[in-house]
């Protein structure tokens, strides 16, 4: 088959730069529906995605999606003949296209492409399914596999981040560097394995953290993605996944477990990743971490109080925007406070640029 023109690749969106928008509104990202991970087929011919189906105000159930394009065009969204064998999530293509993995209810499960489709699911086989809860499946193009576990010894309080070797009957734990004490979850590995991608609770909140590989099993210390500039983590944030050409990374924001309300898919350009590298590798980097500033009250109604340390904010400048990415207000800091009042209801996102890094938090106007 002949590639797949650049006029309809990606559902014939407009490219991201280094700042995260909402990916394929109305064909994608709904408003009335819960999406979660995305991924693409290596010929990027096929789409598959997780959707969330409210069922009381705490519980949930997921099924997956996919969208094909045939005849020179994309076809009506369909679900999975495997969604009804349970809460069928975070999808993942094998490297060659053949296999399409996935989790239910805590366990890795991969189907194989047939002369008639996709054949019954399959549990993926231990090492990686153990008897625990496993989840978040990723692999290199050497068939280095990454996932998340929730193997009690490990050192989250929930997830760690395991990965199992082609030539190994094990699966080993990334160790102390990758696994905070707080809990790690979906991780999404680099084709050539040069970075991990995966989300981590930073302050009580799931952010995406990026961590590259120095070699000899050694990883740098995870960075928040927003140290990019790129307002990736705006919400509580997770399901990181590459499209098949590098170009773009693919995550979920959403307004947290168990009363989800907000939940569509984001994209932004992999070259925020060469400045991240930058970061990661330099000794000198100067990294502000999230607990010298302080936002209150929160949520509000009136104004905002903005605290920093060491006049850490000083004729900073601030931007409001709202999560289309639409700029309600900006300007420089030259008081503590700014008024919000007379703002429509609802979630915002404020970044603050210090001149030596920009700082996310997410407001709520209510």
């Amino acid at each position: 088959e002949d590639p797949i023109p650049d006029s309809v690749k990606y559902f014939g969106q407009t490219p991201p730069g280094k700042t995260a928008e909402i990916f394929a509104t109305g064909i994608i990202s709904l408003p009335d529906r819960l999406e979660e991970k995305i991924v693409f087929s290596p010929d990027g011919r096929e789409c598959f995605f997780t959707v969330y189906d409210k069922l009381t105000s705490t519980e949930f159930s997921s099924k997956i999606y996919y969208m094909k394009y045939i005849n020179n065009t994309w076809s009506e969204q369909m679900e999975v003949p495997f969604s009804v064998t349970g809460n069928v999530s975070v999808p993942f293509f094998s490297n060659d296209g053949k296999r399409l993995y996935f989790s239910i209810d805590g366990d890795i499960y991969f189907v194989e492409r047939t002369t008639e489709g996709w054949g019954e699911p399959q549990l993926l086989p231990d090492p990686v399914n153990s008897g625990f809860m496993e989840f978040g499946y990723s692999e290199t193009t050497d068939g280095t596999i990454y996932f998340a576990l929730n193997r009690p010894g490990g050192f989250g309080q929930y997830y760690d981040i395991w990965c199992k070797l082609p030539s190994s009957d094990q699966s080993e734990n990334l160790g102390i560097t990758i696994n905070s004490s707080e809990s790690q979850a979906f991780p999404c590995i680099a084709p050539d394995g040069s970075y991990l991608i995966f989300s981590q609770l930073i302050n009580d909140r799931p952010c995406l953290v990026i961590s590259f590989n120095k070699g000899n099993n050694e990883w740098t210390e995870p960075i928040d993605m927003d140290r990019s500039g790129a307002g990736i983590n705006i919400l509580n944030q997770d399901s990181p996944s590459l499209s098949p050409d590098g170009k773009y990374l693919f995550f979920r924001p959403h307004s947290g477990y168990p009363y989800t309300t907000v939940s569509n898919i984001y994209w932004v350009s992999t070259s925020i990743i060469d400045d991240l590298r930058d970061i990661a590798l330099s000794s000198s980097a100067i990294q502000v971490e999230k607990n010298l500033i302080k936002v209150f009250p929160n949520p509000t109604s009136q104004n905002i109080q903005i605290k920093g340390i060491d006049n850490l904010l000083n004729n900073a400048n601030y931007q409001l925007t709202d999560l289309n990415g639409k700029t309600i207000m900006q300007g420089r800091m030259d008081s503590e406070t700014i008024d919000i009042s007379g703002f429509p209801k609802g979630i915002y996102l404020l970044s603050l640029d210090t001149g030596k890094e920009i700082i996310f938090e997410k407001i709520m106007i209510e």
